[in-house]
């Protein structure tokens, strides 16, 4: 079996500047840059302000967020979720929660933070493998986001079996969270980028922001690049795509993005990019989209208020596109 993991981001970030920081003439505005990791994710921050952030601390509060939202880590309520079946919930590990149930109630649990009896089996974190059919069906019968509750004193709960992998909003919810703590920190023009998630605040010195869209099937490439942001608003986009962790076995790409459903990989799409005004929501709803299908993705990104989409498809070895109408990239400037 032939194992291939990519930690790759989806987009990359162009147009970065090639110092630290730029000294405006009048205003003495600085454009600073920090790479780091979130987890084993690359992490990239470009902040635009008058001093340099103290990235020491940054740094500790990622660390901070990705232990909370990491159902491995023995200190995170997820894993006392997982193993007990009950926990307390943290504010921010709350919110998340709640949007992930509501993204799965509005995707027909396409979306499902239940999912982690196939996401154990199918075991993406060392590389991947093919379960057999057997083991996926049982896996399949503790998958079901009715079956997690959240009560209003942030306590949750889950039958014996079943388990909570946030895999597919976690990122997103720690990059607006890193969002908000930058803008605690005086900075309202900033952009973040953590493994292709990413959340753009303002403008870049009253430019938008240039941000590439890596090309599913040509390494290092990229499909277009985007123009995102306005002042002091906040805009996410995210890719969701079978080439980002995969492995292949007689053949048959085997891909991370599992459907509930089936308890297999979801076929019929390559890629979804949505953006949305939360990192959180463009990286749950750029997942569902992609489990449920051109179709029905398509209608769902096309009805929720305020969000956007890219939808990418293969036939015959071509690869096509479809967008929803306000998506700020042209479909006939994409080089597919």
């Amino acid at each position: 079996m032939k194992t291939v993991k990519r930690s790759i981001p989806l987009f990359a970030v162009l147009l970065l500047t090639a110092a630290s920081l730029i000294i405006t003439s009048c205003s003495r505005i600085r454009v600073y840059k920090h790479a780091g990791l979130l987890k084993d994710i690359p992490l990239n921050i470009i902040v635009v302000g008058q001093r340099e952030p103290e990235w020491d601390r940054v740094n500790s509060f990622v660390n901070e967020k990705v232990s909370l939202f990491d159902h491995r880590d023995e200190k995170s309520p997820l894993f006392e979720l997982n193993r007990t079946g009950r926990a307390k919930l943290p504010p921010e590990l709350y919110a998340t929660m709640k949007e992930a149930l509501a993204i799965a109630r509005k995707s027909g649990g396409a979306f499902d933070p239940t999912i982690y009896a196939l996401t154990r089996a199918w075991d993406f974190d060392h590389g991947g493998r093919l379960p057999g059919k057997g083991e996926i069906e049982k896996a399949k019968a503790h998958v079901d986001y009715k079956r997690l509750i959240l009560d209003t004193g942030g306590i949750a709960t889950l039958p014996e079996g079943f388990g909570v992998d946030l895999g597919g909003i976690a990122k997103g919810a720690i990059v607006d969270l890193l969002g908000d703590y930058l803008e605690s920190m005086g900075y309202d023009e900033y952009l973040i980028e953590a493994g292709g998630d990413i959340l753009v605040k303002g403008l870049k010195k009253e430019a938008r922001w240039k941000i590439g869209i890596k090309h599913p099937r040509k390494l290092n490439e990229f499909m277009g690049i985007v123009s995102l942001g306005e002042s002091n608003k906040r805009l996410a986009i995210v890719t969701s795509g079978d080439y980002e962790q995969y492995f292949e076995k007689d053949g048959v790409r085997y891909h991370h993005i599992i459907d509930p459903s089936t308890g297999y990989p979801a076929r019929g799409l390559v890629s979804v990019t949505v953006i949305a005004g939360s990192c959180m929501e463009a990286d749950a709803l750029s997942t569902a989209a992609f489990v449920m299908g051109y179709e029905k993705g398509f209608e769902m990104i096309q009805k929720t208020d305020g969000v956007e989409g890219l939808f990418v498809m293969e036939r015959g070895g071509s690869l096509s596109a479809e967008e929803t109408e306000s998506f700020p990239l042209p479909l006939y400037e994409l080089k597919l």
